[in-house]
């Protein structure tokens, strides 16, 4: 299967990665021939990122964003995927469940409701508890500011 190629699609590959559902973290594993989320972490092709839930933050998987350097998201949280090379997704096949589930006429308010249910999941997860110590939960603002919480996907 071929990654879109129209422009709506590529300006979300452009803007900010998709989130990962915790259901996927042993196939990327397998995939990237890893043996923990560390490892993933460490090579810079994912990164934590993190929705502001009701009751405490939620460390979320997703592609690191080109130049950044850590294992989390910076807090200006946009930036282009880093598996987005040549105008087509390099994992394609296996690419983040949002990125997955993206459709050209979703509204701001599916997006958000989209984020809302990847997080859902993660907070119900264990996978990335290891890392909370290492993680600053502080965000921009810019999507606060917007309503929307989160991920806006262009």
């Amino acid at each position: 299967m071929e990654s879109c190629q129209c422009k709506t699609c590529k300006n979300a590959c452009k803007s900010r990665p998709g989130w990962v559902n915790p259901e996927q973290v042993k196939i990327l594993m397998e995939y990237f021939r890893v043996t923990s989320i560390r490892d993933l972490l460490g090579e810079n092709k994912f990164a934590i990122d993190w929705w502001n839930g009701n009751d405490a933050d939620i460390l979320i998987l997703a592609p690191n964003i080109k130049g950044n350097n850590n294992i989390q998201y910076p807090k200006d949280p946009r930036g282009e995927c880093v598996f987005f090379k040549n105008d087509k997704c390099e994992i394609h096949t296996i690419k983040p469940f949002e990125c997955a589930s993206f459709i050209h006429t979703d509204s701001d308010r599916a997006l958000e409701k989209r984020h809302e249910k990847i997080s859902q999941l993660w907070a119900k997860s264990d996978i990335l508890s290891d890392f909370e110590d290492e993680i600053e939960c502080e965000s921009f603002g810019l999507f606060d500011q917007l309503g929307l919480g989160g991920f806006l996907g262009y």
